[in-house]
């Protein structure tokens, strides 16, 4: 069996016992701790780098994957979710307000005729000597356009004429309560020929 020696070694402030075998190189205890001290940091730098490759593959199978696997997370958008999220859509525009047409009387304010066509008396009825009245009916927007017109009563040679006219026509618009409102009319045209 090789001989052991302890010998007190004086460093700077530091004492410390060294031991010596016979035959070997001399150690101090320290420097056991340093050797040791060197491999367990490669030990440590390695096993910090091994966790973050853990954490890295838990986090891609177990929170990124369930999300494009379920439809949460569109996979051309996997790392938007950590940013801030967009503004909210505006909202809608409101929709115009349809009215249904109002029957002028009452509270309703009628409107006034603000440009009137005279119609054109058809040839057929002017050769074959027919004149009359054609009753129409109207309804009127609530910018005053004539938007519809139904025959109520007259000679079938001169509705064409009459309908076409009132088209035309042109009216203030009529106001409920201070609203614009589309209305119901009914509208006369007279035919009558003249001596020529």
């Amino acid at each position: 069996m090789a001989s052991t020696r302890s010998v007190l070694v004086n460093e700077g402030a530091c004492l410390y016992v060294k031991n010596t075998v016979a035959g070997e190189e001399d150690i101090s205890m320290f420097e056991t701790l340093v050797r040791s001290g060197r491999s367990d940091l490669v030990k440590r730098f390695t096993s910090f780098l091994v966790s973050v490759v853990c954490h890295a593959v838990g986090v891609f199978v177990f929170v990124l994957i369930p999300l494009v696997f379920f439809n949460v997370l569109p996979a051309n958008e996997l790392l938007t979710f950590l940013t801030a999220p967009p503004p909210p859509p505006l909202p809608p525009a409101p929709r115009p307000v349809v009215r249904e047409p109002v029957h002028v009387g009452g509270i309703v304010q009628q409107s006034k005729l603000i440009r009137r066509i005279e119609p054109e008396y058809p040839p057929m009825a002017r050769m074959a000597r027919v004149q009359g009245k054609v009753i129409l009916q109207v309804i009127v927007d609530e910018e005053g356009n004539v938007t519809e017109v139904k025959v109520l009563e007259g000679n079938p040679l001169l509705n064409d004429g009459a309908v076409r006219a009132v088209r035309q026509w042109k009216y203030s618009p009529t106001l409920l309560n201070g609203e614009p409102v589309p209305v119901t009319a009914s509208v006369t045209v007279i035919f009558k020929l003249t001596r020529q």
